[in-house]
């Protein structure tokens, strides 16, 4: 099997590690990914920081989904994603495990199952499971970010300066310093969107890129401009567009400059968070922080 991997990986298709039994096989299939099924048999020598986590009483399948996800650095080809279906209790308890483990540094997907499938009720939570378990494997596989950036390179073909490959090689470099995470503090996303492991900051900077991507060259539907005035005066104006993407964005013009910024949490109204940047809305009222200066400004 690891050299049937071996050889796929070569050819440019993922591994994914999938612990069975029930999860949506087709969909693996359908991103171009193989699925390493793995059962009751652990690797000999569990290595890992984590080893000592493992319990002796659990299922056969449980332990050795264990042992393997504490010995993932030395699991070739490597797996660029776990999927842990919530099939029983223990399986349930797993996924709650690898997800709070930081150092099984590996995009967990789960899939819960409905208690039957005959209520309608039933139905739509098996949809809703679905498209869910697409967009997580979607994110693990680097699938969603290829597809945007494909459409994003199309819409600046005609792009002078050529901005964007720089910005990608940037942002994948960033991306990377996310393992310092391992050991450091949190990794701060924007102002106050914090990433306290790397599987968080990873994902988490994907989600940034991915709607920055689609923002920036209007990939997604999309709300204004808004024009706002700002300190009383019509000419000191802020435009701000709202972008509906994941999570929201909004791209903010004020003079020649313009920024992105991404919807946070707010205590009242909304908020909006970027490099230097941060925009709150309440209403038709408004306050900004635009590189250093405070601003308080009214739609028109």
């Amino acid at each position: 099997m690891q050299a049937y991997l071996a050889t796929q990986h070569e050819r440019g298709r993922p591994t994914v590690l999938a612990f069975p039994t029930l999860y949506p096989r087709e969909v693996v299939t359908a991103l171009d990914a193989c699925a390493w099924e793995r059962w009751s048999t652990p690797p000999s020598n569990v290595a890992g920081a984590d080893a000592g986590k493992l319990q002796g009483y659990l299922c056969p399948t449980v332990r050795g989904a264990q042992s393997v996800l504490a010995s993932l650095e030395r699991i070739k080809p490597r797996a660029r994603a776990a999927i842990i279906p919530h099939t029983c209790d223990s399986m349930q308890g797993l996924a709650s495990i690898a997800l709070s483990t930081p150092s099984w540094d590996i995009p967990i997907v789960t899939f819960r199952h409905p208690r039957g499938t005959a209520r309608p009720a039933s139905r739509l939570f098996l949809r809703e499971e679905v498209l869910s378990f697409v967009a997580s494997l979607e994110r693990a596989l680097d699938r969603k970010l290829e597809e945007v950036y494909k459409a994003a390179r199309a819409k600046a073909a005609n792009e002078v300066p050529p901005v964007l490959v720089a910005e990608q090689r940037g942002w994948v470099k960033g991306r990377d310093e996310c393992w310092k995470a391992k050991s450091g503090g949190p990794a701060f996303l924007t102002a106050t969107w914090q990433a306290t492991n790397v599987r968080e900051c990873v994902e988490g900077n994907y989600r940034i890129r991915i709607s920055e991507l689609q923002a920036k060259y209007r990939l997604v539907p999309s709300k204004g401009p808004v024009l706002f005035a700002c300190e009383n005066n019509p000419a000191n104006e802020l435009v701000a567009t709202f972008f509906e993407t994941d999570p929201p964005t909004a791209r903010l013009e004020r003079g020649d400059q313009t920024v992105t910024a991404w919807l946070v949490p707010a205590a009242s109204g909304t908020r909006y968070e970027g490099q230097n940047v941060e925009f709150r809305t309440k209403g038709q009222d408004a306050t900004a922080t635009w590189l250093g200066a405070e601003l308080n400004c009214r739609s028109k």
